[in-house]
């Protein structure tokens, strides 16, 4: 599966619980798993970013999950990296999230999901997010017509 699956992370923006959030299916078709954020809020993810989710610290409710020995607990640079989506759990606005940084201290890039409501994404994440219609506010994020992200001879060239 897609390590860039969203599709649990989006349920939770229309107020899911924990009840909703595991009757949802990710890409694959596997069953969603709630994580709790506490003062009860959670957040809906795949089985994958929960197991990095309960490396920070979540409490997710699934006996699909890795225990703490798991052989892959560097997420730098990984599409598992939960830190941005974590910022929205706070009831992050569009500031917050974009001066809190991911695992590789990049800014966090916010997405709109209508009804003044939004989340906190790592750039790769809201990439995958704009392809199902979220609209993202970062500069940064590559459009569908890019090839590379190489930036030589562009606005973004800061050389």
């Amino acid at each position: 599966g897609s390590p860039y699956d969203i599709s649990c992370v989006v349920t939770s923006l229309s107020g899911a619980d924990e009840a909703t959030c595991t009757a949802t299916k990710d890409e694959d078709g596997e069953a969603c798993v709630w994580c709790e954020s506490g003062a009860d809020q959670g957040v809906c993810f795949t089985e994958a970013q929960a197991e990095t989710a309960q490396q920070i610290g979540l409490q997710c409710s699934s006996e699909y999950i890795a225990d703490e020995d798991s052989e892959t607990d560097d997420v730098s640079g990984s599409p598992y990296d939960i830190s941005c989506v974590v910022t929205s759990l706070s009831g992050a606005d569009e500031a917050t999230c974009t001066a809190t940084k991911d695992e590789d201290g990049e800014a966090c890039v916010w997405c709109e999901s209508g009804a003044d409501q939004g989340v906190c994404f790592t750039e790769a994440q809201a990439e995958t997010a704009q392809q199902i219609g979220l609209q993202c506010s970062s500069e940064y994020i590559a459009d569908e017509d890019s090839e590379t992200d190489d930036v030589s001879g562009s606005p973004y060239d800061i050389s």
